[in-house]
């Protein structure tokens, strides 16, 4: 990039800090984000305050939208403003190229260039610099993502204000806009000013436009657009889809807010959309709030830099933690952490990692029921992740407390004859202390031994399936349940009678890894009104997740010292 080029990016800034009002854990110094160009992308569990945020730093940029008093919810303490400089005037969408006396019509008035030139420098951060800041930023929110491009009557071609009477006379922001929509959806937008005289509006072709043909009102126009299918008649997706873009394209904004850009569209047009505006935020400032891991994968794709900042509010506490880039790379990379999805954990309150995919299926099963009887040992907005193996649930759950989701791992009491390393891995991931994991391996190498003695078979393994820590009696079984316990402290839940086939024992099905699970779930039943059907109850795996939801529960739960 040339010197020119820095300088131009660094002028065209208007926000020079978003400053919150928390940070990665409670008492922790508040968040600053650095008023960069690129995409901040907002992500967190539903109710996290993501929304609120956008829209106070909509009404603190352009002084417009909800009030305050509204906005109390919000994380954000303060958007602070770069110093008015004359040249932003330039790069103003109402007023570059206009005479310094000539009146421009604002959402809140009419004034000229020079009224701003007067003004600003001495009310930039009061009434008339909202005023002047309202048209540099589009808030794209809610039903207004579904009307971005609406028709225009009357547009002034020579002037053009709105956004389809620009992009129909610039055939540059035109061309990419419709390249761009053609990736997504196959379709191409094109403005149709023939079936309404007088008026823009959208419609769709599958075959490519003529730069010529669009902008005439003869006959080829009108044959072309007869196949068109008309915006109004289009899906929300596509008009979802084709409004943002056409607003990214169409107008020069300086700060563009966009909320859950997924909404309407299915995940591979989520991620499509999600590269398409990291792509095209250049040297605008864009900040966005997603529920979407497509379309965070699709930023993230897109090579551009972008800043990834997750909320989260938990028992009466908000938190605000920048994500590290390389982490998430490194995430998207793993052929094996894109396989269990590990960034959808980016958005749920909670995950539970599992060994194999029928623990997860399993155990998510009985968190569904739990909840389902509204049974206090539900854990809420739960995501069940299967990490494969025993020994990789460490690389899914340490990421995950880095990132500041709280997650626990659950795993068969075999777990106990892993020791050196792949125990240090487990003791690592739940954020066990240096100094206790030393103490944690003595335990655990004089558990499994006690284990060991106690299993009949030759290799001294069948331990696991004949009743784990239920076979062993007095001081030693309170020596292994005391392990249990403290690893549990940590976040990771040690299945004490074996493994996972040993859950529910009242209940006779076949125990055969192979064809447990589905034994299992037969027995479960399906239909909650059957007499047959299983409820939650007391103990047994119900109250072993119980146990998972005190931890997920405690404000002051161990283990997340990543948090710090």
């Amino acid at each position: 990039m040339t010197t020119k080029n820095l300088f131009l990016v660094k002028a065209v800034q208007v926000i020079e800090a978003v400053e919150l009002n928390c940070g990665p854990v409670d008492g922790a110094a508040p968040l600053r984000l650095e008023g960069q160009a690129g995409v901040t992308l907002f992500v967190g569990p539903n109710n996290c305050g993501k929304t609120a945020l956008l829209e106070a730093i909509h009404y603190a940029f352009s002084g417009s939208g909800h009030s305050p008093q509204e906005l109390k919810k919000s994380a954000l303490k303060k958007v602070r403003l770069h110093a008015f400089e004359n040249k932003i005037l330039d790069d103003h969408p109402a007023l570059a190229g206009k005479e310094e006396e000539e009146t421009v019509f604002f959402p809140r008035g009419h004034y000229s260039r020079m009224d701003f030139s007067k003004m600003s420098p001495r009310q930039w951060n009061e009434y008339m610099g909202g005023v002047f800041r309202e048209p540099l930023c589009v808030w794209m929110n809610g039903a207004k993502r579904l009307a971005m491009l609406p028709a225009e009557e009357g547009a002034d071609l020579q002037s053009p204000s709105g956004p389809l009477a620009r992009l129909l006379t610039d055939d540059t922001r035109r061309k990419g806009f419709q390249t761009a929509a053609k990736a997504g959806i196959d379709y191409y937008p094109v403005i149709d000013t023939v079936s309404r005289y007088g008026t823009l509006k959208l419609a769709f072709a599958s075959a490519a436009p003529d730069a010529e043909t669009e902008r005439s009102l003869n006959k080829s126009l009108i044959d072309y657009l007869k196949t068109a299918l008309p915006a109004e008649h289009a899906s929300d997706g596509f008009n979802a889809y084709t409004g943002m873009l056409g607003a990214l394209h169409a107008s020069d904004f300086k700060v563009i807010l966009i909320d859950e850009p997924e909404a309407f569209l299915h995940p591979t047009l989520a991620r499509t959309l999600g590269r398409q505006v990291a792509e095209k935020a250049g040297d605008k400032q864009v900040y966005i709030a997603t529920h979407s891991a497509d379309f965070l994968m699709g930023a993230v794709e897109s090579g551009v830099p972008i800043r990834i900042v997750r909320l989260q509010y938990h028992a009466g506490v908000s938190t605000a933690r920048l994500l590290d880039n390389d982490t998430l790379r490194r995430l998207m990379n793993d052929p094996m952490m894109r396989s269990a999805n590990v960034l959808s954990g980016l958005f749920a309150q909670a995950v539970v990692v599992t060994e194999a995919d029928a623990d997860r299926a399993f155990y998510q099963e009985i968190n569904n029921r739990l909840l389902s009887a509204k049974d206090p040992r539900g854990i809420d907005n739960a995501l069940f992740l299967n990490a494969h193996e025993k020994s990789t649930v460490p690389r899914l759950v340490e990421p995950l407390r880095h990132m500041g989701v709280p997650t626990i791992g659950i795993v068969d009491l075999d777990v106990l004859a892993e020791g050196g390393e792949n125990w240090a891995k487990q003791m690592r991931a739940v954020g066990v202390p240096e100094v206790r994991r030393r103490t944690f391996e003595t335990a655990r190498q004089s558990v499994f031994e006690l284990l060991r003695g106690v299993s009949t078979d030759g290799k001294q393994k069948n331990y696991k399936q004949r009743g784990g820590v239920t076979l062993l009696s007095g001081g030693e079984k309170d020596a292994a349940e005391a392990l249990l316990s403290d690893v549990e402290d940590y976040g990771l839940l040690v299945v004490s009678q074996g493994e996972l086939e040993s859950w529910l024992s009242n209940i006779e099905v076949d125990r055969d890894k192979h064809g447990w699970l589905r034994s299992i779930f037969d027995a479960l039943g399906s239909d909650p009104n059957d007499a047959n059907y299983v409820k939650p109850g007391d103990a047994d795996v119900w109250g072993f997740l119980g146990r998972a939801r005190s931890w997920f529960a405690d404000p002051a739960r161990k283990g997340m010292v990543f948090e710090v």
